[in-house]
């Protein structure tokens, strides 16, 4: 019993292989393609009583290290640029989310992606 609750504490954040939808204005089309992002749950503890705020932990599944891939989009006004940049995670890890280079927000508004307006870039 002990073992199982321990393995509930151990962190499960890693890199996962998904389709990523990639746009820009200018660019009548979206791209879809396939990148490694990270992905999972970490330990996170929050105290309910002020004096131990200082325990405050929240942590989130962050990149450690990462790459960018370029693409061109395709369909794009003559004055737009038709490169765009996506990130590619190399390894992940639990630990403070930095809100200049991740998005910290939880979003409700889980609608599912429509692939009928992108074209499929498989790599």
């Amino acid at each position: 019993m002990l073992l199982s609750t321990l393995s509930l504490l151990k962190s499960q954040c890693r890199t996962l292989h998904t389709t990523i939808l990639l746009e820009k204005e200018g660019c009548a089309q979206c791209q879809a393609v396939d990148a490694v992002i990270c992905s999972g749950y970490c330990y996170t503890f929050e105290s309910n009583i002020d004096w131990l705020d200082l325990l405050h932990m929240q942590q989130a599944c962050v990149y450690d290290n990462m790459v960018y891939q370029a693409l061109n989009l395709s369909s794009c006004n003559w004055d737009v640029s038709p490169l765009v940049y996506y990130p590619m995670a190399l390894s992940c890890s639990c630990s403070k989310c930095k809100s200049t280079s991740t998005d910290c927000l939880h979003s409700t508004n889980n609608t599912p992606m429509n692939f009928t307006a992108c074209t499929i870039n498989r790599s």
